[in-house]
């Protein structure tokens, strides 16, 4: 599809996108571009307002909101998995759909549904408007789309949100140096209403789908429509073991790593001694001493290839 043919769809009834754009979102030159296509796209559209650029945390999820009460859909996310779980918190529940130009630094929801990294391409699966509902996963009172988790991956996001190298080569150095680092704790874990259990591990994820972003799926057999978190507790390891486990992590394989342990539940607990970080999507937020996890079945329309 070129330009023309992607202005003349954005022009139709039918279709009426709201863009909400996450400047700081993977490498400054995709941004650019993103921002330029976009715009040209929407040069001759009567609705000029429809481009929003955030300026800060938790914009996007007020401008999400709205958007979808002004009548638009679908509302487009424009950036990484934090910046699409903004938008999804923000439209949850009011019958807007959610589509993404992926560029971010991970790209993980858009990879798992195979959406173009081309953003042409990626704009071709948006004019075609079709949709599919998927599963959303609940960590107290925020959605998540992707992953949610503790441990190792929360330390990482934490570090990464401060830092000012983004894209995916910055996230895995700084996974090494936390690796080398890092020091178990112990948390009690519980699922689907079974007794709880101690653990002290590395990391513990709760994934909707199946892959942190880049291509590294934790959880490989994840489904977004089963109505079930694939809960990951990986054994704390050492670096030399952590380089060694890169590629069956990236081949869809690392399930069958010793290490690691996988179980399907739709609900799950997790209780430390203290608050302590933890990510949603990618985002780290400072979590409770209990966490409580569950899945909702169907809960968001998506659009997809």
């Amino acid at each position: 599809m070129n330009c023309k043919a992607f202005k003349s769809a954005v022009n139709s009834n039918d279709f009426n996108p709201f863009f909400i754009i996450n400047p700081r979102a993977g490498p400054a030159r995709n941004q650019l571009r993103l921002q330029k296509l976009i715009s040209e796209s929407f040069r001759r559209n009567s609705r000029l307002d429809a481009i929003h650029v955030t300026r800060g945390c938790g914009e996007a999820m007020e401008i999400a909101r709205k958007a979808a009460s002004d009548g638009f859909d679908p509302i487009v996310a424009v950036g990484g998995d934090g910046t699409i779980n903004e938008v999804a918190n923000g439209i949850y529940g009011n019958g807007a759909t959610l589509a993404v130009l992926p560029g971010g630094s991970g790209n993980g929801l858009a990879r798992h549904f195979r959406i173009p990294m081309r953003l042409r391409d990626a704009l071709r699966v948006l004019s075609a408007g079709k949709t599919q509902a998927m599963d959303v996963g609940w960590c107290g009172d925020r959605l998540f789309l992707v992953t949610c988790g503790v441990g190792l991956d929360a330390l990482v996001a934490f570090e990464f949100e401060q830092s000012q190298s983004r894209g995916f080569v910055s996230y895995f150095r700084m996974t090494i140096a936390q690796l080398a680092k890092f020091q178990p704790e112990e948390m009690y874990l519980a699922s689907n209403g079974q007794p709880p259990e101690l653990v002290r591990p590395l990391l513990i994820t709760a994934a909707n789908l199946n892959q942190y972003g880049g291509g590294a799926r934790i959880a490989p057999d994840a489904s977004a429509t089963d109505g079930l978190l694939d809960v990951v507790i990986a054994q704390p390891v050492s670096v030399l073991r952590g380089f060694s486990a890169i590629p069956a992590l990236f081949l869809g394989r690392i399930n069958r790593a010793p290490e690691l342990r996988t179980f399907r539940t739709p609900t799950l607990t997790i209780r430390r001694a203290s608050p302590g970080p933890l990510h949603l999507d990618g985002d780290p937020i400072l979590a409770p001493a209990e966490i409580s996890i569950h899945i909702e079945e169907q809960a968001m329309k998506l659009v997809v290839p």
